[in-house]
């Protein structure tokens, strides 16, 4: 558990670096939706217990799961 969080924590500061460097850029809504998917992925692995796959984020948002 402890080493999901750590790797939401290390996503969260990037994405708020690349927001935070450019918040008006058309990219921002998306970036930010893709990082709310991939919360609520880990939410569901932690509520799980185990690792599921989801390809597209693992993908985006590499965290040695899968």
């Amino acid at each position: 558990m402890r080493e999901k969080l750590g790797w939401v924590t290390k996503w969260l500061g990037k994405t708020r670096a690349d927001i935070i460097s450019d918040p008006s850029s058309p990219g921002v809504p998306a970036q930010s939706k893709r990082f709310s998917q991939y919360v609520e992925h880990i939410r569901t692995e932690l509520e799980a217990g185990k690792d599921i796959s989801d390809s597209a984020l693992d993908g985006r948002f590499p965290e040695g799961c899968a």
